[in-house]
């Protein structure tokens, strides 16, 4: 981001959105994204074969937004959209794809897809006895 300019920028690993950052002067807000989100990312890095910092970082890229309203309620909102606009079957075809929306098969799910989407279930917690 510019000094001094007022944005929301969307962090993205090739077609998934990591990160929602907005700025209005000095003035900063991040908001990371749910955790399948990271999941995504980390399946569609090992499908893709990227195991190299060089190679992960070639791969992200921001993209700027005007920013409307409030700061924090800016980047909230971005993120709000994120979240609804990627399901976790859409995540999950596109973790299977290497993180490519072009690469998305949208036919029949296969097998190896169905295990990429369960691995962006959230983790199960115990609940605590008391």
């Amino acid at each position: 981001m510019a000094r001094g300019s007022n944005e929301v920028v969307v962090i993205w690993w090739r077609d998934i959105p990591a990160q929602v950052n907005a700025q209005a002067g000095r003035e900063r807000k991040q908001v990371q994204m749910s955790d399948k989100f990271q999941r995504a990312i980390d399946r569609a890095k090992r499908k893709a074969h990227i195991y190299t910092a060089d190679e992960d970082i070639a791969q992200w890229r921001r993209v700027s937004l005007p920013l409307v309203g409030d700061l924090a309620e800016a980047a909230e909102r971005e993120a709000d959209r994120l979240e609804v606009e990627y399901p976790r079957e859409r995540l999950g075809r596109l973790a299977f794809a290497g993180g490519f929306e072009a690469d998305v098969d949208m036919t029949a799910i296969s097998r190896n897809e169905l295990a990429a989407l369960e691995e962006l279930e959230e983790p199960e917690v115990p609940e605590e006895t008391v």
